[in-house]
């Protein structure tokens, strides 16, 4: 997806009277009152994106959260960083690959979590952030469709160019989707040019903020939210809360993994909000449970039609967790076998081994 393109369909999209108040409610205001690079004007900027979230300081508590990385975990995360070092190159000449590592590992973190729900068949994911997720979804043959919202154009940008790496000709791209093909049909056939019309399937769809209604109007098995509801208007919230309820499938999961930066909303205002909306959870994850310390709150909802409405609790209640259920137990790892304690050079080692073939002594 390149800037202009994206910019020139956004202004159309705005040229529509009712979408100035949805442009206006889903803006990242929060991004733009930190600072945050919400625009780019050149592809170089992107660079400046995967310094990444994340300082090297939360690198120990995420290894701490998995309990240490194990083997698979080790192979899932060089293998998903030497595809990024692939997609980079693809855009830059650089012989320097930034390397947003701590980034990759809270999104591995996510993925672990996804990875326990029964069913992930259809994934929905909500603040994507560079796109991390991607890297570890387009190879999970359990994930049939992987769609993403993004409402900020400097991170769909950078979603957009991931996701065509991932997934190629099976992702689609929202934004482009929103120009309109010109009328042919007055048009000589002989001044039409040649082509066919090939049947499409998607196993990836990327939404800007003028069609998060079409997004919304798909089933999904699961719907994540990383770090982004407490930084939403308290419309924008409602509306969204609203409509997950619809795009629930019956049995679907809610995985929410950290509330976001308090800048809008209190993150008991967001937790009254979701249970407003008829949300309860299996799960309210806050700290240490067990042996097991959990760097930012997360929650496990479910919606009135799952079979386990009733006995999931209420968020308000405070931070609880169902330790007798299957699914609980599978999506925060509660018996999950303890690994090593990798270190930031540790996995750069490996990744550069794989790329360059050599072995990696450990």
């Amino acid at each position: 997806m390149d800037i202009t393109s994206y910019d020139q369909v956004e202004r159309f999209a705005l040229s529509e009277a009712h979408s100035w108040s949805k442009a206006v409610d889903l803006s990242p205001v929060t991004f733009e009152n930190a600072g945050f690079l919400s625009r780019l004007h050149h592809i170089d900027q992107i660079k400046s994106l995967l310094i990444g979230f994340h300082g090297h300081g939360r690198w120990p508590e995420l290894i701490g959260e998995l309990d240490g990385l194990r083997a698979d975990d080790v192979e899932r995360l060089i293998k998903a960083i030497t595809r990024y070092v692939g997609w980079y190159r693809t855009l830059f000449p650089d012989t320097a690959v930034p390397i947003p590592i701590v980034d990759f590992l809270a999104q591995y973190v996510a993925y672990t979590k996804l990875r326990g729900l029964p069913n992930r068949a259809n994934v929905l994911e909500f603040g994507s952030g560079l796109g991390l997720m991607v890297f570890f979804m387009s190879e999970d043959d359990a994930v049939k469709c992987f769609d993403l919202v993004e409402i900020t154009q400097s991170l769909f940008v950078a979603q957009a160019s991931i996701c065509s790496y991932c997934y190629g000709d099976v992702f689609q791209n929202h934004a482009l989707t929103s120009v309109q093909q010109p009328d042919n049909e007055n048009i000589p056939m002989k001044q039409r040019g040649v082509g066919i019309d090939i049947p499409r399937e998607f196993r990836s769809s990327l939404f800007p903020w003028w069609q998060v209604n079409i997004a919304l109007s798909g089933r999904y098995d699961g719907i994540v939210s990383n770090s982004n509801l407490a930084e939403m208007s308290a419309s924008s919230l409602d509306y969204y809360l609203k409509n997950w309820n619809e795009t629930l499938t019956n049995a679907g999961h809610i995985l929410i993994q950290d509330l976001g930066s308090q800048l809008n909303h209190r993150h008991l205002d967001v937790l009254d909000a979701v249970d407003k909306a008829g949300y309860r959870a299996l799960a309210r994850v806050v700290g240490t449970v067990g042996e097991r310390r959990f760097m930012c709150e997360n929650l496990l909802l479910v919606a009135e039609s799952h079979p386990d409405f009733d006995v999931a609790r209420s968020v308000i209640d405070g931070p609880f967790l169902l330790q007798d259920h299957e699914t609980v137990r599978l999506v925060f790892g509660l018996d999950r076998p303890k690994g090593v304690m990798l270190s930031v050079h540790d996995m750069l080692r490996r990744v550069v081994a794989r790329i360059t073939g050599k072995t990696s002594t450990d």
